[in-house]
């Protein structure tokens, strides 16, 4: 995962207004959401490595017309409100070089993130539908200093053995 952490600038966008259409998104979302340029910022939250909690990871998308953060752990099942305005049920999980992201919904969208360089290519897929989009890095990653996002954070439904958010690990650490 560490080698995705950092910012990215979207350069290259094509498929993208299909993939709206087919989720349901109206037309002034898809207008909006094809024009923008958003950077994505990967972070790492909490961590490195907790074997009980495991690491917290968010990624912001940044842009002029719309912006958005999510907080998820690798393997884990959370709510999504995504930047289109669908409600999912999105899994983050890593293979390999390449991080996975699904998002169940009414449809389900795959999306894959790889890295070749500074290039962060994307592909969406829903049904028999394709898009990909490339961006380009812009930030490196900051290092790895254990803070606690101020931002809400995704609740796990998978395992609920452990703490499902930040606030309630750092609530079981000052217990310890």
């Amino acid at each position: 995962m560490d080698e995705f952490l950092g910012s990215w600038k979207l350069e290259f966008n094509e498929g993208l207004n299909e993939i709206l259409t087919r989720l349901g998104a109206g037309y002034i979302t898809r207008k909006t959401l094809n024009v923008s340029k958003p950077v994505l910022t990967f972070a790492r939250e909490h961590g490195p490595g907790d074997p009980e909690v495991g690491e917290w990871y968010s990624l912001k998308t940044f842009s002029t017309l719309k912006s958005s953060t999510i907080v998820f752990r690798i393997g884990y099942t959370f709510d999504e409100n995504t930047t289109d305005g669908r409600t999912v049920r999105t899994v983050f999980t890593v293979d390999g070089q390449v991080l996975k992201q699904e998002q169940k919904g009414t449809k389900t969208a795959y999306i894959t993130y790889t890295r070749e360089g500074d290039l962060l290519k994307t592909v969406i897929k829903v049904e028999d539908l394709t898009c990909f989009r490339n961006y380009r890095r812009v930030v490196q990653p900051p290092p790895a200093n254990g803070t606690t996002p101020s931002v809400s954070t995704a609740k796990s439904s998978e395992q609920p053995t452990s703490p499902t958010s930040i606030e309630e690990l750092d609530n079981t650490n000052s217990t310890k």
